[in-house]
């Protein structure tokens, strides 16, 4: 992509199959909604350090998406942002994150550990559904919902602390997680859903 370039339309890169890495220009300021999905060779992304949201479904089944640095600034990582990407092992979220939307990492199925902003205050649904390899988390201290089915099926769970701030969590949220040893569930919490 050529420097100067200041946006990335939706779909724009959609279903490109052999594309295996991409450099983003500086001169990106916004990325908008399944410019990369299905992109199934894509490997690697470097991203233009201005950008402020990963936007829905950009990454949707990139499933050999390894590697991708999130860049400081960006504040949102919108719906199934990376929906599929079951070759992501690991990312590093940014502290200035508040918001991670529904499905977000939905089946990365080689996700093995992440770390929650301070920034959050809800797990939506789906976020982290079927994460196979996910074992463990760090849910930030000032939580206070975790939606339905937010962790379902995160079979290598093993334990999670939940945050005293925490006050909802919804339904299916941690079903199937069939080697989850050990969970506290703080005295703040009046709702949880059914299993």
């Amino acid at each position: 992509i050529p420097d100067g370039v200041k946006s990335i339309g939706e779909s724009a890169f959609s279903g490109c199959s052999s594309l295996t890495s991409i450099t983003i220009p500086s001169s990106v300021k916004s990325i908008e909604a399944k410019a990369f999905a299905y992109c199934n060779s894509l490997k690697s992304v470097t991203l233009p350090k201005d950008i402020t949201t990963i936007s829905k479904e950009m990454f949707l089944q990139c499933k050999a998406l390894a590697n991708v640095d999130i860049p400081e600034g960006v504040t949102s990582i919108e719906k199934d942002a990376f929906w599929y990407c079951n070759s992501l092992v690991s990312i590093d979220i940014p502290a200035g994150v508040t918001t991670i939307g529904d499905g977000a990492f939905y089946k990365c199925n080689k996700l093995k550990n992440i770390v929650i902003p301070t920034g959050v205050d809800t797990i939506m649904d789906k976020t982290f559904y079927a994460c196979n390899a996910l074992d463990c988390i760090t849910l930030p201290e000032n939580l206070k919902v975790i939606k339905n089915s937010a962790f379902e099926n995160c079979v290598n769970l093993k334990s999670i602390e939940i945050p005293e701030s925490v006050t909802i969590i919804g339904n299916y949220a941690f079903k199937g997680c069939s080697r989850l040893q050990n969970i506290t569930i703080p005295e703040s919490v009046s709702y949880i859903g059914v299993a």
